[in-house]
């Protein structure tokens, strides 16, 4: 499913990593010869057939085509859409990983966090942590009723992987039944990262989101401007130890780019 240039991208970075190896000493010349010749062959880029649908990768919604969702949930009144329902309401707030749900727990005024995705450079760490003091008492009780629910739906449908599998087939019916533009569980995070943009800092954005540099916050996910303006919505501050294991990235505004830029390159003004 990958284009042609994505493929000569990786190809050429992969060669270039094979060649310094070599030059450096970590490969002799039949590792080197056997490795280019892999490189050879496939992947090959599709060619013709239906384009990938994005349907599944959309990163904003209207708040109330939100609303929508949820009343069309509440309306089914089965456990599985009622239990969807809660999961799609708290994560706009959380913005979680679908599986960070797993495992998650409330200690004192903080939830407890196991990061996902901590292998890939742009984590934070295996664990972070959110003050919830914003989330009233029956907020709180609801949040911890939903881990603990979502813990035993996982366990009797064989794990985490088939529950979620399960409700994200129910979310495309739902879509579909009721004429609303199709979403994932995933939008969600987005949705909510979104809406942290217009109300935090960088890091604290990043920080609850999981990611090791203010960056990632600001280059990836919804657009700030999608963000929701609803200030009625509890607004939970990443904890102190998280937040101090954040990078700020000089991409993190245009300014701050172009002034690294400058220092980096002083002869050229190389940007």
């Amino acid at each position: 499913k990958w284009a042609a240039s994505t493929i000569r991208f990786y190809r050429a970075a992969l060669r270039f990593a094979v060649e310094v190896s070599r030059e450096v000493g970590k490969l002799d010349g039949e590792q080197v010869d056997r490795l280019l010749g892999v490189l050879v062959v496939g992947p090959r880029a599709k060619v013709g057939g239906a384009k990938q649908t994005a349907a599944a990768k959309r990163k904003s919604m209207p708040e109330a085509q939100f609303n929508q969702l949820l009343s069309a949930l509440a309306g089914h009144n089965t456990a599985d859409a009622l239990l969807l329902r809660r999961l799609l309401a708290f994560n706009v707030v959380l913005f979680l990983r679908p599986v960070e749900f797993m495992g998650a727990h409330v200690v004192g005024d903080r939830l407890i966090i196991h990061s996902a995705k901590t292998t890939n450079g742009r984590g934070l760490g295996p664990e972070r942590e959110r003050e919830i003091e914003n989330l009233s008492p029956a907020q709180r009780r609801a949040l911890q009723q939903l881990l603990a629910d979502l813990g035993g739906a996982a366990d009797e449908a064989g794990g985490h992987g088939k529950l979620f599998e399960r409700l994200s087939s129910l979310l495309a019916r739902i879509c579909k039944k009721h004429r609303i533009p199709r979403v994932c569980l995933y939008t969600t995070r987005h949705i909510g990262i979104a809406t942290a943009k217009r109300r935090m800092p960088a890091d604290q954005v990043a920080a609850a989101a999981g990611h090791r540099s203010t960056r990632t916050a600001t280059s990836l996910y919804a657009k700030r401007r999608t963000g929701w303006r609803n200030t009625a919505m509890p607004r939970l501050r990443p904890a102190e130890t998280t937040l101090a294991r954040v990078r700020w990235s000089p991409k993190t505004s245009r300014d701050e780019n172009m002034a690294s830029s400058l220092n980096k390159f002083p002869a050229t003004g190389r940007r």
